[in-house]
């Protein structure tokens, strides 16, 4: 019976930990992500190693979002100016170049100046506040 008991527990403190790990933050409007950001990496998932990344983001309060990559098989950086809504807690990010297309990504974490972003192309982004 205690044995039941304890393992009833520890599945329940488990569930609350990875509960909590996994809640995205809460988007009410465009000012949590304002600003000018660094994504110093990315990676496909949290358990692979991150790959460094040489890209700034710019989200401004009027819906435009900026984007300057240096991919390594580029001369010079890449930039693009496209515009983002934020949809039901997404950060939802139009396609240059592709009507009605979308990337859409969720922030997984967000502590201070640091955030990570989920979704996209690479999975997850690691930023800092510029």
């Amino acid at each position: 019976m205690k044995q039941k008991i304890l393992n009833i527990g520890a599945l329940v403190v488990m569930l609350l930990v990875t509960g909590n790990a996994l809640a995205a933050v809460e988007l009410k409007d465009k000012s949590v992500i304002e600003g000018i950001w660094i994504v110093e990496a990315t990676a496909p998932s949290l358990q692979t190693k991150k790959k460094p990344a040489d890209q700034t983001w710019q989200f401004r309060g009027d819906g435009t979002v900026t984007i300057i990559s240096k991919p390594h098989w580029a001369n010079s950086a890449i930039k693009q100016t496209t515009t983002y809504t934020i949809e039901n807690n997404l950060i939802k990010i139009a396609r240059p170049g592709r009507p009605g297309k979308f990337d859409r990504y969720q922030v997984y974490e967000k502590q201070g100046n640091n955030m990570v972003l989920k979704g996209g192309m690479e999975g997850f982004y690691f930023m800092i506040r510029k």
